[in-house]
């Protein structure tokens, strides 16, 4: 552009200074600078110019004196309505990352949409969820209302956790990681993601749309897996044993080839697991009889810090517990009824706060470990004292043997400070078997 503005006629240079004058301050400077650079050139390198170059490039230069003075001052003029506009602008904050209301009209369509998709999929918590792994294991997963209560409202963390933005197949295809797929029953209506990667798709009215979904903790995928993992986790508990001779023991052996067996796309699958111990604690021989025992396993899992061992106390070979209640059905096999880390007990067959005397008292010589020798005792010692002044009437139908139990734990609970009732208050009422309190 230089050479072809230095070739002109100087009588159509003479209008160089109207052009610069419509350029700002630092447009024009850089017009003069490479002006100044070709004309040196052109003089030391080329007999490009006639001979009247040394007369071209003195008046020139002359012309580049006073057309600089111009542009400086035209620069200065057209600088004061920015720096005014700047001054009344407020100073910017800087974000680290977008909120829900600063997203891109079209970020926040897709995520409607998506979530609008989900909505349908899971409205009433029967769909199916899938996980294809990088090894070709798959797992297809059938969710009811029984295992999928997680599922409902997770469409929330779309717009709340995600930034949304276009894709293309291309993308989507171009991704590597398991393949994670929640579908309606018949397979028509479908969201899918990639472990690895942040473009889902979702596939309603037979047509196809992609996004890119970033989210600052964790990738969308995440949100899928979370309830294949729980079903997995599940499945693993909802084995069945059967047998008289150590169910606690045999369920333990089963559990811990569960975990062993979980496919490699589980993040918390452990490296390796083995029973350590059972320790039995509550015992119902009515119906359904029960047992209730902590689990002990030896357990070698990742480092807690990431992902990989949210399930597990400590990186590593560790000692890890659960609290199980085993039910046996009537074909004699053994299930888990009810797991938790804080302790569960026996259920008995009537309610708890509206028990009589006598239910209570069956269920006393049914039961074994802490529900007889703490649960019923105490709940005997809540009755009112003109129905619990009926229980020498029951005791005189048992066998010494079920008096001196009976009586023994409630004497020692009184003695143990676990009711209101004293020895000296008690007595009286238990008539001709206080003798057996001390038992």
């Amino acid at each position: 552009m230089p050479y072809y503005i230095l070739a002109l006629p100087k009588e159509q240079l003479k209008a160089l200074p109207d052009v610069l004058g419509q350029l700002t301050a630092e447009e024009a400077a850089e017009l003069i600078t490479l002006l100044e650079r070709q004309a040196v050139s052109a003089k030391e390198t080329g007999p490009w110019v006639a001979d009247m170059l040394e007369e071209v490039l003195e008046e020139y230069s002359a012309w580049l004196a006073v057309l600089l003075c111009a542009v400086l001052l035209c620069g200065c003029r057209r600088a004061e309505p920015e720096q005014s506009r700047q001054a009344e602008e407020p100073p910017k904050t800087e974000q680290t990352a977008l909120s829900p209301e600063q997203t891109e009209p079209e970020g926040r369509a897709l995520a409607e949409d998506c979530a609008a998709v989900y909505r349908t999929v899971t409205k009433d918590l029967t769909f199916l969820i899938s996980v294809e792994g990088a090894d070709g294991s798959a797992a297809a997963l059938d969710m009811t209302p029984l295992n999928a209560a997680e599922a409902a409202g997770r469409e929330g963390q779309f717009t709340t956790e995600f930034q949304w933005s276009e894709a293309d197949k291309e993308d989507w295809l171009s991704q590597a990681g398991n393949l994670v797929t929640l579908a309606d029953g018949d397979s028509q209506v479908r969201i899918q993601c990639r472990t690895e990667g942040d473009v889902i798709c979702w596939r309603t009215s037979g047509a196809t749309t992609y996004a890119r979904v970033t989210g600052a903790d964790q990738l969308f995928s995440r949100l899928l897996l979370d309830l294949a993992e729980d079903e997995m986790e599940r499945r693993v508990w909802a084995q069945t044993v059967s047998g008289t001779f150590a169910p606690a023991g045999k369920m333990a052996e089963a559990v811990a080839e569960g975990y062993r067996n979980l496919p490699d796309w589980v993040s918390w699958k452990p490296l390796d697991m083995k029973p350590e111990r059972v320790e039995l604690y509550d015992t119902y021989e009515g119906t359904p009889r029960q047992l209730c025992c902590n689990l002990f396993f030896r357990v070698q899992a990742e480092d807690p810090a990431s992902l990989d061992a949210g399930l597990w106390n400590e990186a590593g070979d560790h000692l890890w517990s659960t609290t199980v209640r085993l039910e046996q059905d009537r074909n004699g096999a053994w299930r888990v009824a009810e797991r938790n880390i804080g302790g569960v007990f026996v259920v008995l067959p009537f309610d708890w706060e509206t028990a009589t005397l006598e239910q209570l008292t069956e269920a006393f010589f049914r039961s074994g470990g802490e529900t007889n020798r703490r649960r019923i005792p105490d709940r005997l010692l809540e009755l009112p004292e003109e129905e619990l002044a009926r229980l020498p009437d029951l005791l005189a139908q048992c066998s010494e043997m079920e008096v001196k139990l009976l009586c023994g734990a409630l004497g020692n609970r009184v003695k143990e400070g676990g009711s209101q009732w004293t020895m000296e208050t008690l007595q009286p009422v238990m008539s001709a078997f206080d003798i057996y309190l001390d038992a």
